[in-house]
């Protein structure tokens, strides 16, 4: 299996396309590299300082961001980059695509913040500690204007790769600065959002620059038609929020900081080894869309490598869990032992998914699958949380996981033979 891989890969790298697909490649695990590294030195300095409690608080805070952020995404990581890839030779459809794209996140950030306020502002359980909320909230608006989308599918991921790491090299070195006493937890999402914030401004005037974008005002027809056509893959993408982000939310609700801080711990380890992943599956995606012929020489490269990353952290868990975290989290290793699996569950799904399903558009089928599993997943994450707490939880995503994998990978075989 090994020496296929490695055979597929020098032949990648022998042509023009080959050549682009390494250098996004290199560009985007420079990135996933640096979320890997930054949170060794970050993480066991940020939980020895403000201990176990406050960090649970600010992965509750989080968690209910990542509902908004993917409403305010709305699919465009993949539905906008199909277009942009599509098109990406005609500067002036490309100013188009940018200008609705950009005019939809705003208008659906401006929306979120609405129902945010009101969220923190009538329930309870967000008064404590509503300003940890609110700082929190301004990572969205980084999130909103920084153009991913549009550097992915021009195949320019190095501009991805540059932006967030200025954004984390000043996050890192702020929070060493600010972060000195238990109290300074407050800091933490300011450090955070304003680092997002910095590099979404920034990669946004770059890319209105670089690429010679034309800001054109869209007409509200234009806007209606880009919310239908991308409805499917936001589906896709923002139902498995119903699941996993809802993991940490229902944590935060029906248990308690300790509970989130644990499974949060496991979950952030797993999230590192299911980001590998992602680089392939970003990398191919554009390619993919061009030239779906190559499929099977992806599927062979990401399956792979999910399988060697799922087997390096059972090998590794103690080690990796001691490493980043204090003895407070000592039943994160069993967690994570547990989420083990999830990189290689991911894999199935990036491939099958991701970079088959959607680029055959069957952006249905997909969405289908997703509304089968996020639903499903949903239901059963209140009652494993509230039965067995954060083991329920990671025993829950990871059975919803294998579901979505097996349905998706069914799917995609399906068409494969009809074809």
């Amino acid at each position: 299996m090994f020496e296929k891989c490695k055979s597929l890969i020098i032949k990648v790298k022998t042509n023009a396309d080959g050549k682009v697909l390494v250098t996004n490649f290199i560009s985007l695990s420079i990135l996933q590299l640096l979320n890997l590294l930054l949170p060794l030195i970050t993480l066991p300095y940020l939980v020895k300082v403000i201990g176990a409690e406050k960090f649970g608080v600010i992965a509750f805070a989080s968690s209910l961001i990542v509902y908004f952020q993917a409403i305010t995404d709305y699919g465009f990581s993949l539905s906008g980059t199909r277009q942009i890839s599509h098109n990406r030779e005609v500067k002036s459809e490309l100013s188009k695509i940018f200008s609705r794209i950009i005019s939809i996140k705003v208008l659906f950030m401006t929306a979120s913040f609405i129902i945010f306020f009101i969220i923190i502002s009538c329930f309870d359980k967000f008064q404590n500690d509503r300003l940890i909320f609110i700082l929190s909230f301004i990572t969205l608006v980084g999130n909103v204007f920084f153009p991913e989308w549009f550097f992915q599918g021009i195949e320019k991921m190095k501009f991805i790769t540059l932006f967030n790491f200025v954004s984390k090299l000043l996050f890192t070195i702020s929070l060493f600065i600010f972060i000195k006493e238990k109290d300074d937890y407050i800091f933490v999402p300011l450090i955070t959002s304003l680092g997002f914030l910095i590099a979404g401004l920034v990669a946004f005037i770059y890319a209105i620059i670089k690429f010679n974008i034309n800001f054109v005002v869209p007409t509200f027809n234009e806007i209606k038609l880009e919310i239908k056509n991308g409805f499917n893959v936001f589906i896709s993408l923002f139902l498995p929020n119903l699941y996993y982000n809802s993991s940490t939310f229902f944590l935060g609700l029906f248990t308690n900081n300790i509970s989130v801080a644990l499974f949060s711990a496991a979950q952030r380890v797993i999230s590192i080894g299911i980001s590998l992943i992602e680089v392939f599956s970003r990398t191919f995606y554009p390619y993919l869309n061009r030239k779906i012929h190559k499929h099977a020489t992806f599927e062979k490269l990401i399956l792979t490598l999910g399988l060697v990353i799922s087997i390096g952290i059972v090998i590794f868990s103690k080690l990796i869990i001691s490493l980043l975290f204090s003895e407070e989290f000592t039943e994160s290793v069993y967690l994570l032992l547990i989420l083990s699996i999830s990189p290689f569950l991911n894999a199935v799904m990036f491939c099958y998914g991701t970079n088959y399903l959607i680029p055959k558009n069957q952006d249905k089928i997909l969405m289908r699958i997703i509304l089968i599993v996020s639903f499903f997943g949903f239901f059963m994450t209140i009652l494993m949380v509230k039965l067995f707490s954060h083991w329920g939880a990671a025993i829950n995503l990871i059975i919803v996981w294998a579901l979505r994998s097996i349905l998706t990978y069914s799917a995609a075989r399906k068409i494969k033979m009809l074809n």
